[in-house]
């Protein structure tokens, strides 16, 4: 038997624009262009530990709370939840050239639904090596989590499926100086494990890819925070095995975008990337997909302690099903975030998210709000208390749930 599943990983998709563009700026205060998120608080920051030249950091939270449909089904039914993350980083902080390692995972228990119990984790190690102006770069990453019947469109599962990604990362930075030119390669391995459903045995290795993506990126510094880039990428994607009766899923395809990055004062940031996706298949069982594609992100403060983060997405993103390869994805988001006092931060949040499949194979919604209050104890402790709702409407198939969850976290 083989699942219908969608693509599990939304949220990794939503990434170009920050991995393109600057992340933001730190700094004290409520200095004009700081952010609640990028303020430094050096009085409750863990210090961390300096050892031959690099800085490492850890951190553990442990959290408890409740969840009101454990099984992300129709017919709820609830669980106490308990979380546990940890993390471990390390960077130098060399005058020239960086190396960096970092590792953390994420359990999260579910006592009275045990089959919908999940242990993510992650490890990469990554460095830059300066040649006079220019920059190589190198990254080496592994992931280990899940598709879950929460995700944007699995109603068909009922227990998580796990998944690794390794991946390798290399790029060039040759800088002229306004401008630079950055060739890079990304080389993806997906694999997905056996899994069983409902005590039905589920063979998932139809999923297994590779996926070799390169870019070209020209990107003209107008000023720090002032920019403008041109993309040109080509992603080739191949599967390894095979199901018997069923078309090849390969594909290929190219991306066209143009970015800008624009400060209007203290109060305005604009990032935006904009232009248009093809997708060709091996298989005429297939049809060719193709359409605009952009990502956008405003940030708007109306005052030192308060910033309003807004972000959108529309992409061609890979898809599990077996009749269709990929789906159109629209992403809305918005975030508040509120200072109350230098050590009380507040945050509301909303997000919808759209999948829509060619050839007439249906849709699918998801709807989350939350809201989260931090209280930032002293530079080793921080407690977290947050509450998060979701619908998620699937064809005639939808689920709601409600978690609550109460986290201490301790950082040296």
């Amino acid at each position: 038997m083989i699942a219908i599943l969608c693509g599990p990983m939304t949220d990794a998709r939503a990434q170009q624009i920050d991995r393109f563009f600057s992340q933001g700026v730190d700094a004290y205060g409520t200095t004009p262009g700081i952010t609640v998120l990028s303020r430094l608080r050096p009085e409750y920051e863990p210090p961390g530990i300096r050892a031959d030249g690099f800085v490492i950091n850890t951190n553990l939270a442990q959290g408890l709370g409740y969840d009101s449909n454990a099984i992300g089904q129709p017919q709820a039914k609830p669980s106490l939840v308990v979380q546990t993350e940890a993390s471990v980083s390390a960077r130098s902080d060399w005058g020239r050239n960086s190396l960096k390692f970092n590792a953390g995972m994420n359990s999260r228990q579910y006592p009275a639904q045990s089959q919908q119990s999940t242990l993510d984790w992650n490890a990469a190690v990554g460095g830059t090596y300066d040649i006079g102006r220019h920059q190589a770069g190198l990254d080496f990453s592994h992931i280990k989590s899940a598709q879950t019947p929460r995700d944007l469109s699995n109603p068909l599962l009922t227990a998580p499926v796990p998944y690794t990604v390794d991946s390798v990362q290399s790029s060039f930075t040759a800088n002229f100086g306004r401008f630079a030119l950055v060739p890079s390669l990304d080389f993806g391995m997906w694999r997905f494990d056996d899994a069983s459903q409902s005590r039905t045995p589920l063979t998932l290795s139809y999923q297994n890819r590779n996926v070799l993506t390169t870019n070209l990126v020209g990107r003209y510094a107008a000023s720090a925070q002032r920019s403008l880039l041109i993309i040109l990428r080509g992603v080739q994607t191949r599967y390894v095995a095979t199901v018997s009766g069923q078309p090849s899923r390969d594909s290929q395809g190219v991306d066209v975008l143009a970015g800008v990055e624009y400060s209007a004062g203290a109060v305005w940031r604009y990032r935006a990337l904009a232009g248009y996706q093809t997708r060709q298949y091996a298989s005429s069982a297939f049809r060719p997909l193709s359409g605009p594609t952009m990502e956008a992100n405003i940030i708007w403060q109306p005052t030192g302690l308060t910033s309003v983060t807004g972000s959108a997405l529309h992409t061609i993103a890979d898809a599990s099903l077996t009749d269709n390869t990929s789906y159109t994805l629209s992403q809305v988001r918005l975030t508040i975030d509120h200072e109350l006092r230098r050590n009380i931060l507040l945050q509301v949040r909303g997000e919808a998210d759209s999948a829509v499949y060619p050839q007439n194979a249906g849709s699918a919604t998801l709807y989350i709000a939350g809201a989260s209050a931090t209280w930032l104890v002293n530079r080793r402790v921080r407690v977290i208390a947050s509450y998060d709702y979701t619908h998620r409407q699937s064809g005639s198939s939808s689920y709601s749930e409600s978690v609550t969850l109460l986290r201490v976290g301790f950082g040296l």
